[in-house]
């Protein structure tokens, strides 16, 4: 968490002003909160809030207004205020919290510090820019359904892409005989087919969409027992008494009793159909069938349907389907006359996904062209979006075809079509070297930025001869004779926005250039 002294401060939206964000009145220190922005991912669609407690005074003086200049966001990111119809000006005397919010679809991962650009007002001194940052981390697109997700989501050029089952078997052991546990199948769409839990990862040479088809078969749960058909039976009731009263009792491989229908045994005629929902889990598993004789006069004993007598252990084995066997099947138990029909259901779940990968190719490498006595580096504007880096980090609201380079080291620009696919340039190492301070000690530009004219003023010690108005092409938009160093003025009203380079020579045919952005 940062703490706000006299130079750091954020703000977008105060209490009092929109809705555009939502304030964490429980900070009480002066700060930003968070610090560090939750984590975005390419492609998807980002909205935060951060908020902000603004500092009132510092060493004994107020604060009399903070102006949100920029929030210099990654590219595709935006940011806006509740207060934006005042500029974003924000007076801590009224209401000292206040909050921004980021939002958008980020297309360029990487680590960001976001920059956020900051005007300070106080009693005794006003137009204090300062800037502080928070961090943000965008992570390349991930596409991801009921059986699978992709890493990358697409692809650009040729992409090696990591499949993640989203139906992991966590360890499950298959019981002998009875289940498979979980059964997977997987078709890339490349050449390549798999049936491992986590395939390796696979390689896309050529643009397209692929089709990739995933299958996963989920066998935990073995057999089930859900009804058995008596179709005839080998026991009858007295004379008078009508039908036998069956009933069954079905027994595990422990010889334990778990199942029997004896409280609602009855006369009905054949065949008679016992429904139940029985495990099979513990074989091998039988089966005996009973004449209830509880109502008859001659004998409460029940009868055994295989022999039709009383006491007996005649049983029926049942036979397991076989492994891969889902759904319900039927067969068939007997032993002598009895003989019955048995239903054994074999659930499983089964996920069949098909999900497309889109492989692109890459936009053109972009080439960086400086101007170093500006200094100045620019790459041709293609309609992408840009991002410079130094020394591989991106920088804060770089987001432009051309950037200021004010710190030594390794430049590149990378450029992202609406694809979401990036090239990267080569690096440019900047030194400093070349870059003079002769311009501005010979000559100012005023104002700059500039939209209608820009004034020239020479300075004690330059002969000046001529000036010349040029695009970073190099190509001549203007040129005027100068005479005894008078000011001349540089009509840009008709100019596009965009930067150019204003030069003068000199007597000695010595050459001394500015930038100049016109707005």
């Amino acid at each position: 968490m940062k703490k706000l002294l006299l130079s750091l401060f954020i703000g977008t939206t105060l209490v009092g002003y929109g809705q555009t964000c939502t304030i964490d009145y429980s900070q009480t220190a002066a700060g930003i909160y968070p610090d560090t922005l939750p984590t975005a991912t390419v492609g998807e669609f980002y909205d935060t809030d951060i908020s902000f407690l603004f500092p009132t005074d510092t060493a004994g003086f107020d604060f009399t207004n903070f102006e949100i200049i920029d929030v210099n966001a990654p590219s595709g990111l935006d940011w806006e205020c509740n207060n934006d119809a005042n500029g974003c000006n924000y007076d801590p005397q009224v209401e000292p919290y206040g909050c921004a919010r980021v939002w958008g679809t980020p297309t360029i991962p990487g680590q960001y510090t976001v920059a956020i650009d900051v005007i300070a007002d106080l009693t005794i001194q006003s137009g204090n820019l300062v800037t502080f940052n928070v961090y943000i981390e965008v992570l390349p697109p991930i596409q991801s359904n009921a059986g699978f997700a992709m890493s990358p989501g697409f692809g650009c050029g040729e992409t090696e892409v990591e499949f993640t089952n989203n139906n992991p078997s966590a360890g499950y052991t298959p019981i002998p005989n009875q289940t498979q546990g979980f059964i997977y199948s997987w078709d890339f769409d490349n050449g390549n087919q798999s049936n491992q839990e986590n395939p390796a990862n696979q390689i896309y040479t050529t643009t397209g969409d692929y089709y990739i088809d995933y299958s996963c078969v989920v066998d935990t749960f073995g057999f089930f027992l859900e009804g058995i058909t008596l179709n005839n039976v080998n026991c009858t009731d007295a004379i008078g008494y009508g039908e036998p009263d069956l009933y069954v009792n079905v027994y595990d491989g422990d010889n334990t009793l778990i199942f029997t229908n004896i409280s609602s045994s009855n006369d009905a005629d054949l065949p008679q159909t016992i429904s139940m929902s029985v495990q099979l889990n513990n074989p091998p598993y039988t089966v005996q069938v009973w004449d209830n004789d509880d109502d008859n006069l001659w004998g409460t004993d029940p009868e055994n349907c295989v022999d039709n007598s009383e006491g007996s252990t005649q049983s029926v084995t049942l036979q397991l389907p076989s492994i891969n066997s889902y759904g319900t099947t039927t067969l068939v138990g007997s032993n002598g006359s009895l003989n019955f029909s048995y239903d054994i259901n074999k659930p499983i779940i089964q996920i069949e996904t098909t999900d497309t990968l889109s492989i692109y190719g890459v936009p053109a490498t972009p080439i960086i062209n400086d101007v170093l006595s500006i200094p100045l580096l620019s790459t041709d504007d293609l309609g992408f979006d840009y991002q410079w880096n130094l020394d591989g980090t991106p920088i804060a609201g770089e987001i432009t075809n051309e950037i200021t380079p004010t710190i030594v080291g390794t430049y590149t620009v990378t450029a992202t079509d609406t694809n979401g696919c990036s090239s990267t340039s080569a690096p440019f190492e900047y030194d400093n070297v070349g870059i003079s301070e002769e311009s501005l000690a010979h000559f100012q530009l005023f104002p700059n930025p500039a939209k209608e004219t820009v004034g020239i003023i020479f300075n004690s010690g330059i002969d000046a001869k001529e000036v010349v108005l040029t695009d970073l092409t190099g190509r001549v938009i203007n040129r005027l004779p100068i005479y005894k160093n008078d000011q001349v003025i540089l009509d840009v009203s008709k100019q596009s926005s965009g930067v150019y380079l204003v030069s003068i020579l000199d007597s000695n045919g010595e050459k001394y250039t500015s930038k100049l952005i016109v707005e």
